[in-house]
């Protein structure tokens, strides 16, 4: 079974260089050859990191550029992924993380790039010049969630002016303004970076700042929210007109993102018929473009993601199958698979698919399985059953995944002071 979970991310994705998937062993061949660590944090659930893998880690052309550095994987569903996630403070899936041989950070790359702004970001991370960028300190700060120490690089440079503007120092300037009002559950705050973003980032990651900003912004009063909500449909529109459907070379790599953030703006101004075509828009165009179930899995995850935030339920008892044999070393499928029926209330159906992914599952993701089971089991009225399951997996997981853990924990002492 962990040999299946491990061989996921075997060759052909990465064929070539060899890639490490213990820290020490990397930290090893770092210290002997003297090369900084690559450092890939991804799951098993993260369709981004799909798309890197098959997009940009398996070229030639990052494979020339891996000539020079130690690679390492980091499955964060694993314990010492999961460990090194938090110690590096990692926030998003794919996180790419450049360290030297004793484990200080150089910098890292996030989230879904095209080939180019990978390997441009990748080349500036490895050039020696890149600690003199000031504006490239602050992206690595706020990329590492460091706040603190972004907000003291911000206060210690010059301030911008109008004859002398720097755009994307102005960007990251009002991220960190955003990073710091979610932080402090700042609502107005939020709403102020929000718009000063909305005017000045016109590329793809304009979504995630939405999202950042989105269950702040909805917290506003109407004459407050509006206005904000209306000037990010705007923005949205224009960016999911030209970068999710427009010219495919010149489409984002995210393609989820931007459908999604408008998607939920659309909810927030209660524009359910905008909402709808657009989620359909979206099915149309993947489905025109699916070469097959099983050729490209960013692909085909984005079409069970669109499928689910339609409801079309009959479309999804024929793919979830279908995503299940097409990647049979992988617990997820059945897992998604299990959780759609039970929330459609087919318990007896769901329990058949969460012992599917009992089967493959490992780490972390074994307590979200016993969850998910637990409460099957109880709909299906076997409590007794489901007790003991999560007694299991409490006592043979808390000392490694105690916040896991802890949710089981809570599940349990419900059951057993509320008993059917």
């Amino acid at each position: 079974m962990l040999v299946l979970a491990v061989n996921l991310w075997a060759a052909p994705l990465h064929a070539g260089e060899t890639w490490h998937r213990s820290f020490e062993k990397a930290q090893e061949a770092s210290r002997r050859s003297a090369k900084p660590i690559f450092a890939d944090f991804k799951a098993a659930w993260c369709y981004s990191c799909y798309y890197m893998d098959q997009h940009i880690l398996s070229r030639e052309d990052f494979q020339k550029e891996a000539q020079g550095l130690v690679l390492l994987e980091l499955d964060v569903d694993r314990e010492e992924g999961r460990l090194l996630k938090e110690k590096y403070r990692v926030q998003f899936l794919p996180s790419y993380v450049l360290l030297d041989s004793e484990g200080k950070e150089l910098g890292r790359i996030i989230g879904e790039q095209t080939r180019e702004q990978f390997l441009q970001k990748l080349r500036f991370l490895t050039a020696p010049a890149r600690e003199s960028v000031p504006k490239e300190k602050l992206r690595a700060l706020l990329e590492a969630g460091d706040l603190d120490a972004a907000g003291r690089l911000r206060r210690s440079l010059p301030p911008q002016t109008e004859d002398s503007p720097d755009a994307d120092f102005n960007i990251l300037s009002a991220r960190l303004d955003l990073s710091l009002a979610a932080r402090k559950k700042n609502a107005e705050a939020a709403g102020a970076a929000l718009e000063a973003l909305l005017n000045l980032e016109k590329d793809c990651p304009l979504a995630y700042d939405v999202y950042k900003a989105q269950d702040l912004v909805l917290s506003l009063d109407a004459a407050r929210r509006g206005p904000v909500l209306e000037s990010a449909r705007a923005r949205l529109e224009d960016l999911v007109e030209k970068r999710v459907f427009g010219k495919h070379d010149d489409r984002c790599a995210d393609l989820r993102s931007p459908v999604d953030a408008l998607s939920d703006v659309y909810a927030g101004l209660g524009l359910k018929a905008e909402r709808e075509a657009l989620i359909e828009r979206m099915l149309v165009m993947l489905k025109k473009t699916s070469a097959g179930i099983g050729s490209d899995r960013n692909h085909d995850d984005n079409l069970r993601y669109f499928l689910e935030a339609a409801g079309k339920e009959e479309s999804l008892d024929r793919l979830y199958p279908e995503l299940a044999r097409a990647y049979p070393a992988d617990y997820v499928y059945n897992y998604r698979y299990a959780k759609n029926l039970y929330d459609r209330k087919q318990a007896g159906r769901a329990l058949e698919w969460i012992e599917k992914a009992e089967r493959l599952c490992y780490g972390v993701n074994r307590l979200w399985v016993t969850l998910l089971k637990a409460k099957i089991l109880d709909a299906l009225q076997r409590r007794p059953e489901a007790l003991r399951l999560l007694k299991r997996d409490i006592k043979a997981h808390s000392s490694r995944f105690p916040e896991e853990s802890a949710q089981l924990q809570s599940l349990l002492d419900q059951w057993e002071t509320s008993p059917r």
